[in-house]
């Protein structure tokens, strides 16, 4: 197995279909040591509220880690070419984590283990809050 010893790391980003947990466990040593900011797609299970959120928001919050939702719609109708159809029907539900001691996010909705204000079903997703506009990361 290779091992990286990283000087430093300030970003990670994953959507890698529901692996995103083992992704975690791996970097276990790396979170600990240089806390980068973590963007990750919440994975979707069918009947489970929350999607994947849970496991990630458990493994991360002992560790220091606030998450909060980002929710991005997949259709714009203010788009290039001016389509009015909406193909997608749906959006891109992310988690961006962030070390509390060096960051806290204003605009976005803070991520709880067992939180119900998102549910994926069959043909839809369900969310009690709104997609992202404007949110900003402050740096302490």
């Amino acid at each position: 197995m290779m091992l990286f010893q990283l000087d430093q790391l300030r970003f990670i980003k994953s959507d890698i279909e529901g692996r995103e947990l083992e992704l975690l466990k791996g970097a276990r040593e790396t979170l600990a040591r240089l806390r980068p900011l973590v963007f990750q797609e919440v994975f979707p299970v069918t009947g489970q509220f929350g999607g994947n959120s849970d496991e990630l928001v458990a493994f991360l919050d002992p560790t220091g880690y606030a998450s909060y939702y980002y929710l991005a719609p997949m259709f714009n109708s203010s788009n290039f070419r001016d389509h009015q159809q909406d193909v997608f029907s749906g959006g891109s539900i992310d988690l961006l984590c962030v070390p509390t001691e060096k960051a806290v996010v204003h605009g976005l909705p803070r991520a709880e283990i067992g939180d119900s204000r998102l549910e994926y079903r069959a043909d839809q997703v369900i969310y009690s809050f709104l997609p992202w506009t404007g949110a900003k990361v402050q740096f302490f």
